[in-house]
């Protein structure tokens, strides 16, 4: 059988047409991640104090992780404990005399810290952010992230952001101090420390 004309521009018209759909599509595509992007990028500064942010640990953490893997020898560990007491302290040690201790001295008393009576919490159904400034600006530290429902003492008056967010300075039990917004904390009846 043999292909008209017709038959052949109908043919490179359906093809013209599935690209123009194709590329239509892809276009559209891209204009909508686009405005995703977009219209995240105006949302998060608003949303990061409700959403947990990723901290870098600080050296004493780093310190403490390393001190909770390697064995008391200082010999790597590999973590089927065949290696254990081996590498170059596990040599014997020779009876030495006892010596006894120096005498032990009372340190200076120190000025104690007032009692913490929690009158706020932290958002009970997320994690808040800590900041170290009253500000959500790309710049200002995320402290720590505070778990929901975490207690929290008020340490002074509130201050407003350029935006108009209200911060509040506040401390929790574990001594930690920064700014949380007020938004993102509940009042709660003065709770003493457990």
């Amino acid at each position: 059988m043999q292909r008209t004309g017709l038959s052949r521009r109908l043919d490179q018209h359906g093809r013209r047409s599935g690209l123009a759909v194709g590329l239509s599509m892809a276009l559209a595509t891209a204009l909508l991640v686009g405005v995703f992007v977009t219209i995240w990028g105006q949302v998060d500064p608003l949303l990061s104090d409700f959403v947990a942010a990723e901290i870098e640990p600080t050296a004493t953490q780093v310190r403490a992780q390393v001190a909770a893997v390697t064995p008391a020898d200082g010999a790597p560990d590999d973590g089927t404990g065949a290696n254990a007491g081996a590498g170059p302290t596990a040599t014997p040690v020779p009876p030495t005399a006892t010596v006894p201790p120096p005498p032990t001295q009372t340190p200076p008393p120190t000025a104690t810290r007032e009692a913490f009576v929690a009158t706020r919490e932290s958002n009970p159904n997320e994690s808040v952010n800590l900041r170290a400034e009253p500000s959500q600006a790309a710049g200002v530290d995320v402290l720590t992230v505070l778990p929901p429902a975490t207690p929290l003492r008020p340490l002074g008056p509130r201050e407003t952001d350029s935006a108009g967010g209200v911060w509040i300075r506040v401390e929790t039990e574990d001594g930690d101090e920064g700014w949380v917004l007020e938004i993102a904390t509940v009042e709660i009846a003065p709770q003493p420390p457990t």
